[in-house]
Order: structure tokens, then C-alpha cells, then sequence
């Protein structure tokens, strides 16, 4: 690297562009791929250059996270606030837009900087003013709070098939799956052997999401007051 192109790319480098990195990275290979070396090649700068930015890897980590975080508010914010369970859904709905952009594991950083954040608190918030409008108290509030952000979750992490990140990989092992799945006494497992086409994989990501959606607001309804608010929308 020439000494203006090295001058250029320590101009350019800020935390926005690491963490950019190691979503790419992450996204491509997986968390455990993103270490402080392997951005530093990716950035074509030092390592010392991104300990100026980031201690280690659990502080990279934890920007990722609340990237997550800024990308949820921003998704929550260019929408108009709504009351009740379509309130609800929206929040939901923002979630798992972010989560979905990138590999499960990812997702899986998010609890840890919810309350450690600036837009996680502001997301964390708006949820349990979406349960204080129905009267809930907080302890019962902070709890289908915490309910709604583990459900986007497992909704993320347990889409079938996803745990393969490999494509070709994955689409063998499902082959095998619906084979031994078709393959059972039908007698015995009616059920199991009409639906083995459907229990290994996703072929249909968009329905498997809206019903984990429809299912998770239906029963977090289900815990609330009688009392409805109304789901108009107002400013925030």
C-alpha cells in the first residue's frame, strides 16, 4: 500500500466502516470469522488501526448489536406511533425486518445490548408504552416486552433449515430428511408422512414469518386486559 493510499483509508476508517466490515464478514462466515486481524485485512489497514476503535472483539460485538438496535428504531420512527395490537405487530414487524437481513447468530447479540444502548432503550420504551396504554404495570409490561423480542428470535433462529449455513449443504440434508420423513409407515404417521414435504425446510419464508407474527401478537392479546386501547395512530 502506497503512503497516500494508507493515508486515504485512515481517513476513511471509523466505526461505521468496521462494523460494516463485520457484518459482511459475519453475514459470509459467521460470527466466529470476525476477529480484529481478520478486519484489519479486509480494511487493508493495521490491527493497532481498529483497536483505536474497538479494545476486542466483545466491544465489536457489542457495536454490531446496537447496530441492530439503530436499524430497529429507524425502522419504528419512519412509521406513524400506533396504539394496541397493531402497535404491537409494528414493533414485532421492525424486529424481525432487522434480524432477517443478516445470518441468525446476529440476531442473537441483540439482548445483550438492549438496555445498553441509545435506540435499544428508545425501542424498549415505546414497547412497554404500548403495554402501560392497556394498564398493564410494569413488572407484567417488562415481561411481554421481553416475550416479543425473544419470540423475534426464535422466529430468526429456529427458520428451518437456516441452522445449515451452506446452501448446498443444506439443501442435501433436507433432501434426506423428507425422504426418510415420506418413507414411514403411513398407517402408523399419516400426518407426519402428508406434511414431510413441509417439516424440513421453508419453502415459503414469507408465510412462515407472518404466521409466527399472527400467532405471537394473538397470544400476547390474549394476556391483556379486557380494556382495549384504541389503534389509532398519533405522533410520538
Amino acid at each position: 500500500m502506497t503512503t497516500k493510499n494508507a493515508s486515504s483509508t485512515r481517513t476513511k476508517l471509523d466505526r461505521n466502516v468496521v462494523v460494516d466490515a463485520a457484518l459482511s464478514v459475519a453475514d459470509a462466515e459467521g460470527l466466529e470469522a470476525v476477529t480484529i486481524r481478520r478486519l484489519a485485512r479486509e480494511l487493508a489497514v493495521t490491527p493497532m488501526a481498529l483497536y483505536w476503535h474497538f479494545k476486542d472483539k466483545d466491544a465489536l460485538l457489542a457495536a454490531i448489536a446496537d447496530r441492530m438496535w439503530d436499524e430497529t428504531q429507524a425502522a419504528l420512527d419512519a412509521a406513524p406511533y400506533v396504539a394496541g395490537t397493531v402497535g404491537i405487530r409494528q414493533v414485532l414487524q421492525a424486529l424481525l425486518t432487522v434480524m432477517r437481513r443478516h445470518q441468525p447468530a446476529i440476531a442473537g447479540l441483540m439482548p445483550m445490548r438492549v438496555v445498553e444502548c441509545a435506540s435499544g432503550l428508545s425501542v424498549t420504551e415505546r414497547t412497554l408504552g404500548l403495554f402501560a396504554e392497556w394498564g398493564l404495570d410494569p413488572p407484567r409490561a417488562a415481561l411481554l416486552a421481553r416475550y416479543l423480542l425473544n419470540s423475534a428470535l426464535m422466529l430468526v433462529e429456529r427458520q428451518p433449515g437456516v441452522e445449515i449455513v451452506e446452501p448446498v449443504q443444506r439443501t442435501e440434508v433436507q433432501r434426506r430428511k423428507k425422504i426418510a420423513l415420506a418413507s414411514l409407515p403411513p398407517g402408523l404417521y399419516p400426518n407426519i408422512v402428508a406434511a414431510a414435504a413441509y417439516l424440513t425446510d421453508c419453502d415459503s419464508p414469507e408465510a412462515y414469518f407472518n404466521e409466527g407474527v399472527e400467532l405471537v401478537v394473538t397470544g400476547v392479546a390474549s394476556q391483556l386486559p379486557d380494556h382495549r386501547p384504541s389503534n389509532a395512530s398519533h405522533s410520538s
